[in-house]
């Protein structure tokens, strides 16, 4: 999350007093390769439309291992996972296996996503964890269509 991030999550918490006291904000810095949470110290993570932007999938078992770690036993992680019929890669170029640049056409930039090729790709990526469910949904918004995997996970300790 960048700090611009951050400050306009904070703006829109100052209008939502039933939230005061309840959510806490971390701003990591790229070479932090450790989450600020203890082992075992979470009962639930989720992470929608976010870990694909990382574009590499070191990284992403890399992160999946941090959330690993701080989920209790038992702990549940909902995740959201691109797959390859979303337009950023129908649209886009594939320069590495599984990791797509694609331009986005309202803040004209490049973005590079790590996607999701089918089920049986998503059970090897997370095979760390109890794969309870593999769901998808489709969206449209900002000119873009989308394609995600959604998959409920179970931490095995």
């Amino acid at each position: 999350m960048s700090r611009c991030a951050v400050e306009l999550v904070e703006n829109k918490l100052r209008n939502c007093p039933e939230y005061e006291g309840k959510v806490n904000l971390y701003l990591l810095n790229n070479d932090q390769s450790r989450l600020p949470f203890d082992d075992n110290s979470l009962d639930y993570i989720l992470s929608n439309q976010v870990v694909y932007f990382l574009a590499d999938e070191e990284k992403i078992i890399m992160l999946l291992n941090e959330f690993k770690r701080i989920l209790k036993p038992n702990g549940r992680l909902i995740i959201s996972m691109m797959s390859r019929l979303n337009n950023y890669c129908i649209e886009g170029i594939e320069v590495e296996p599984n990791i797509f640049k694609c331009e986005d056409k309202i803040n004209r930039v490049s973005k590079y996503c790590y996607i999701i090729q089918d089920q049986g790709h998503a059970r090897d990526l997370f095979s760390m964890f109890n794969i309870q469910e593999i769901g998808w949904f489709d969206n449209h918004y900002c000119g873009h269509s989308g394609h995600h995997y959604v998959l409920l996970l179970s931490n095995i300790k």
